[in-house]
């Protein structure tokens, strides 16, 4: 098959797969490319990437494409294409260094098919959809980054005559877009240069002209480019920040308006296509929004303490609502030690009454040696960068520390060890919305190069909205596969999300065909599956191939626990009962 129609084949099962309309083998088609293809994960990423450039600038194509005509009906005729080049917000699509009109003369091309069809007024997402297959079908390839209006040395000196400064000043188990990456801790940002955040949590310092400061966390997936005057203008994504503008007022664009904040604040904010939720946790912001609402003024002042949502209904018309601001949809809102794990002897002494066949608590005296308390066997060793962290008497391993990535694994199979039933328990605090492994029951395999099949896979899914085969958003996944392979087997879900930067109490069970799995002392998705775990299976905790940094686990984790039994559930509630952090709090996806 060749590259191009490969790619289109790609794009095809991804847009099915976003309108809900791909059937069960076309999932688990996708899920193949997509887990065995960093090309093409990459290529879907820059198509969500593009996609929701697209739907920013659909919601303003009257603007973009110059003069129409509003029916009776509520539609718009497109009467005549005008070059995006001469909008006063267009900008320059293509690598540095290529010509300044090929990627606006591919735009106009693909909107150009769009010329005298009545196209729904409310529509603009999926003309912006066809728009972006038509562009991907031709290769353009310039789409890949947003310059804005101008050449990459004016907005340069631009910024320097503003003293616009922006610099990384942290990740947290970040992969970008680029092979090495370009954006590691310390990196300065020039105006007009993008960030394409993969997967994981960046923090960067801005500053304009002496006039004001804001430190931005950003959480991928997300894609975000600096204008000339350093203001951000987020394509997708979610991201926290703190702003102390002393004179003027930071400006943050999105696909869902453009968000003015003067003098102090602090805000978070999420859009993903027309969809999108700014949150004021301090002082206050006002929301140009995209479009005119019926029931709402325009600007959209948001107060302290409030925030809002804009969603197209059930007819594609969108809606805004207002609600309290929730500090907890934003990880970066949140401190890892906002919420520490005390272990009691008691806790303690009752996992290991119901002798499990391993119970690792991640102590410090025999670091990096990770020994089982339950005897010589399966003990464990760390690989990579890991941290320990201390509350109180007790310690948990940290993962996600630095990009170079870590787990922990066992040498010796399970091989004779589970029948028909088994129980994997532990206790997480994850750091963000990420496609992390946790901990899996691994086959062998002869080749390192080779990826091993799973038999038990405990993970979380990341951030987003559209559910497939082996991808939940924001949900604890529970695997069983036997024969262990790469593909099929059986999974359970969670129907909540699970928390941020909270420590969660997390059981997997098999009883016979029945599998159940436990989110916090409450059964949280069941499942049935009639064949039992094989032989030759080793423990890995932390991502999911033991030599490749492939969906890491990024947070803290604690008393792993193995069992060769169903663990009842009163067993189950009890324990988180006798380590429950005291102060419960809801899920925030």
């Amino acid at each position: 098959m060749s590259k191009s129609h490969s790619q289109f084949e790609l794009v095809r099962l991804w847009l099915l797969a976003s309108e809900g309309a791909a059937s069960e083998a076309e999932l688990e088609l996708l899920n193949q490319k997509l887990a065995e293809d960093a090309d093409a994960r990459r290529a879907i990423y820059l198509l969500t990437c593009q996609q929701g450039w697209l739907v920013w600038n659909g919601a303003r194509v009257p603007e973009l494409l110059g003069a129409t005509l509003l029916s009776s009906e509520g539609e718009v005729e497109a009467v005549e294409v005008g070059s995006l080049a001469d909008s006063e917000q267009g900008g320059r699509c293509g690598n540095s260094g290529g010509s300044q009109h090929r990627g606006t003369s591919r735009l106009s091309a693909a909107y150009s098919g769009l010329r005298r069809m009545r196209i729904p007024l409310l529509s603009y997402r999926m003309a912006a959809i066809v728009a972006f297959v038509a562009v991907f079908a031709i290769g353009a390839t310039s789409l890949r980054e947003r310059v804005w209006r101008g050449d990459r040395a004016t907005a340069e000196l631009q910024s320097q005559a503003n003293n616009f400064t922006a610099f990384i000043t942290g990740t947290t188990a970040c992969q970008w877009d680029g092979v090495p990456p370009k954006h590691g801790v310390g990196s300065g940002i020039q105006s007009g240069e993008s960030l394409h955040l993969l997967e994981g949590l960046a923090r960067f310092d801005l500053s304009w002209g002496g006039r004001g400061f804001a430190a931005l966390s950003l959480e991928g997936p997300a894609a975000l480019v600096f204008t000339s005057e350093g203001m951000p203008s987020m394509r997708f994504g979610r991201l926290n920040a703190s702003v102390q503008s002393d004179s003027g007022e930071f400006r943050l664009e999105t696909p869902i308006g453009k968000l003015r904040v003067p003098g102090f604040a602090s805000i978070g904010v999420s859009a993903f296509g027309n969809e999108g939720e700014v949150h004021v946790f301090g002082g206050s912001a006002v929301l140009e929004a995209a479009w005119s609402f019926a029931d709402q003024t325009v600007p959209i002042v948001i107060e302290p303490g409030r925030a809002i949502r804009i969603k197209p209904d059930a007819n594609g018309v969108p809606q805004v609502t207002h609600h309290a601001a929730d500090g907890q949809y934003f990880a970066a809102h949140l401190e890892m030690d906002s919420q520490v794990l005390t272990i009691p002897k008691a806790y303690v002494r009752d996992v290991q009454e119901l002798n499990p066949v391993g119970y690792w608590r991640f102590e410090r005296d025999a670091w990096p040696l990770v020994p089982n308390e339950m005897g010589p066997r399966f003990a464990c060793r760390v690989q990579g960068e890991l941290a320990q962290v201390a509350y109180n008497d007790n310690h948990a391993v940290e993962f996600g520390l630095s990009d170079v990535g870590g787990a922990i694994s066992s040498a010796e199979a399970f091989d004779g060890v589970f029948d028909k039933s088994y129980s994997v328990e532990c206790w997480v605090k994850p750091s963000h919305y990420h496609f992390g492994a946790m901990v899996s029951l691994i086959g062998a395999v002869e080749d390192k190069s080779s990826p091993p099949p799973h038999g038990m896979l405990l993970e979380l899914g990341g951030s987003g909205s559209i559910p497939t085969a082996i991808v939940h958003p924001g949900r604890i996944r529970f695997l069983h596969r036997s024969p262990p392979s790469r593909l099929n087997g059986t999974s359970c879900f969670s129907k909540k999300a699970y928390q941020l930067r909270k420590w969660q109490h997390v059981v997997a069970t098999k009883e016979g065909a029945k599998m159940a799995l436990y989110i916090n002392g409450k059964l949280a998705a069941r499942g049935m599956d009639e064949d039992t775990l094989p032989t030759g299976l080793t423990l890995l905790v932390g991502r999911l191939y033991p030599y490749h940094n492939s969906r890491t686990f990024a947070g803290q984790l604690d008393e792993l626990a193995i069992y060769d039994k169903a663990l009842k559930p009163e067993e189950i509630t009890r324990h988180y009962e006798l380590a429950r952090p005291r102060k419960p709090t809801s899920p925030s996806i």
